[in-house]
């Protein structure tokens, strides 16, 4: 099990890897040795599993998100909801499938993915690529607000990661 987590912290920081390779694209063998011999599986936090659901997303989460409607009534999704039938609280807002699409969380997070990695192994995967996990309004995490912090709602204590974050000075 320490080996994966050990691949989870490494994909983390994927993008510093990306600009390396980059920056060797006209060498004739840049990719690393030990990246020929893996199987991939890329994984998008939010979506994969909710491990913890004390660290699940509120209502502030969506503060600077797209549609920046963060007054609206909202919910996390459940796993099994019809992604294309509008939920109950998001009919109250008078708006179409594709504005409240953007507001959709279920709540996955790290301790989703750790709660997997045996049933990873399991199907042969013996690397990970995480999409983004830093601080973020969206769902997809690509839009980060600080590359210091993986997301409060990603993590254990989301009120304490708050509060650990506001101390500090950038």
């Amino acid at each position: 099990m320490h080996y994966w987590i050990k691949t989870i912290a490494v994909f983390i920081f994927i993008s510093p890897i990306i600009f390396a390779v980059g920056k060797n694209m006209n060498k004739k063998d840049f990719v690393p040795e030990w990246a020929k011999e893996v199987v991939w599986y890329q994984i998008f936090p939010e979506r994969f599993r909710n491990g913890d659901k004390t660290n699940d997303p509120d209502l502030n989460s969506l503060k600077g998100s797209w549609p920046h409607d963060d007054s609206s009534p909202w919910q996390v999704h459940t796993w099994t909801s019809d992604w294309y039938q509008l939920q109950d609280y998001e009919k109250k807002n008078g708006k179409d499938i594709w504005f409240n699409i953007q507001r959709i969380r279920y709540g996955g997070d790290l301790q989703g993915i750790i709660d997997k990695l045996d049933y990873l192994k399991d199907l042969g995967i013996s690397a990970i690529y995480l999409n983004p996990v830093f601080e973020s309004p969206s769902l997809h995490k690509y839009d980060e607000t600080t590359y210091h912090h993986v997301d409060p709602y990603f993590g254990p204590d989301p009120q304490g990661d708050k509060k650990l974050i506001a101390s500090e000075n950038p």
